[in-house]
């Protein structure tokens, strides 16, 4: 099922990203060609989506799905983000599976880093929610806590509110998974609603919530909490 093989590749996903070094900090075991976070001319470290799609296109070889995938695919609605009239847009990733016949889309990829502007999550949420396919929401951050999530949950909540009335007609299946990189933990839960825009933007307010606390390297949440945490031993 596609949701069942999202939710493996998000884990080993965040499970890869983890153990990306960066320049000039490279294991000695570590041999070319192998993945490197680069440097800033000052010397930090340089974190983006690019790294998270790469190696995502590189899981579905390595894990040998049987998807087969595009990069920056045209989507099957169209949108007015800018300008006079709408176009289409793109999805960072594509998976399709074959029907028999054809290529069968199957799901939308969107990756994300850091903390983006409001209007680039409200552009992707809109598409994610309106394309006719499950998506996935893969958000790389280079630290986070309480206070990093809460200011992105809010805008995601804000993008859910904003949603344009023909994008509530649909079902909406989205993985979404947020990996914070120095701090080594993840979170993943699956968003799935229908209805009308108002309930969307209750759910998503629902949704989008995580308390938490770090205490001696270690992320601790309320035992309930519906996110699934993921931390390295």
């Amino acid at each position: 099922m596609i949701t069942d093989d999202l939710l493996a590749l998000n884990r080993q996903l965040c499970e890869q990203l983890f153990r990306v070094p960066f320049i000039p900090h490279i294991p000695t075991a570590l041999r070319p060609p192998a993945l490197v976070f680069p440097l800033y001319r000052k010397g930090t470290a340089r974190y983006s989506e690019q790294e998270a799609r790469f190696l995502f296109c590189h899981l579905l070889h390595t894990l040998d799905l049987p998807y087969y995938y595009s990069v920056e695919t045209p989507t099957d609605q169209t949108y007015q983000f800018t300008g006079d009239y709408p176009l289409s847009a793109q999805s960072d990733v594509s998976l399709y599976g074959w029907s028999g016949n054809d290529l069968e889309r199957m799901a939308n990829v969107e990756f994300k880093a850091l903390q983006p502007r409001q209007n680039q999550i409200d552009k992707d949420i809109s598409k994610l929610v309106s394309e006719p396919v499950p998506g996935n929401w893969f958000h790389t951050l280079k630290n986070a806590d309480s206070g990093t999530l809460s200011a992105l949950f809010r805008k995601l909540t804000e993008a859910f509110a904003r949603l344009p009335r023909i994008a509530t007609a649909r079902n909406a299946s989205i993985l979404f998974c947020f990996c914070v990189i120095e701090k080594r933990w993840a979170c993943i839960r699956q968003f799935q609603h229908s209805g009308s825009a108002e309930s969307f933007s209750r759910h998503a307010a629902d949704f989008f919530s995580l308390s938490l606390r770090v205490s001696r390297g270690r992320i601790h949440t309320d035992a309930e909490t519906p996110w699934t945490i993921i931390q390295p031993d």
